[in-house]
């Protein structure tokens, strides 16, 4: 079996569900998607996974997740969207992702992402809204990418480290789609709307981002 596509789309009712062989699948697009009384998920080895997009999407009583690694995926588009029983995950290994976008959105107790491993040599990844209303998430680290969307990527993070707003605010310098001006004069679509980045930091940022050699 190589397609899980809808495997076990809204099944509302099931709390757990067996483990099965999933060494060869590459699509687990709506795998376990809106399964509302899910409360733990397999180890399932995926390390074939090229799509992930939607997996567990709405899933929202899952409180952890197995530490998967995801060489391969290219499309993780609302993989984990609306998972918010999650406080913390240990997914690593997504150097090939593509697509990101809204990947966590509305994973409002997540505290802790770790590093994810996307991207790298400034590659092309889309990652509008992926921290999408995260709002107890703490820390984003830097990636090395050349997002081609970066809106809404951690608007409503009100928790997010000076650090990890200046990690941010890196990865928009790196795109054509944002500069430091019309970061601070954009509308709600913003990648930091919602958070403390504001006018009255404004300075702060401009220091530390010259000191580590970028242009505002």
């Amino acid at each position: 079996v190589t397609n899980m596509c809808n495997f076990m789309y809204s099944l509302p009712l099931i709390n757990n569900v067996p483990h099965y062989d999933t060494s060869n699948v590459k699509n687990f697009s709506n795998f376990m998607t809106s399964m509302s009384n899910l409360t733990s998920i397999p180890n399932f080895n995926v390390s074939n996974a090229t799509n992930i997009s939607q997996m567990l999407e709405g899933s929202y009583k899952l409180t952890n997740l197995p530490d998967w690694s995801f060489p391969n995926v290219t499309n993780a588009f609302q993989a984990f969207q609306d998972c918010s029983g999650l406080t913390s995950i240990n997914l690593t290994n997504f150097s090939n992702l593509n697509y990101a976008y809204w990947m966590f959105a509305g994973c409002r107790n997540l505290k802790s992402i770790g590093d994810l491993g996307i991207g790298g040599n400034g590659k092309a990844v889309n990652v509008a809204g992926m921290f999408y209303n995260c709002s107890n998430l703490t820390d984003i680290p830097y990636y090395d990418i050349k997002p081609t969307d970066m809106d809404r990527f951690a608007s409503g993070c009100r928790s997010l480290t000076n650090n990890s707003v200046i990690n941010v605010i890196k990865m928009c310098l790196n795109s054509t789609q944002y500069s430091y001006k019309n970061l601070m004069t954009s509308n709600w679509r913003s990648p930091l709307a919602g958070t403390q980045f504001s006018n009255s930091y404004y300075q702060d940022y401009v220091e530390a981002l010259t000191a580590a050699g970028w242009t505002c």
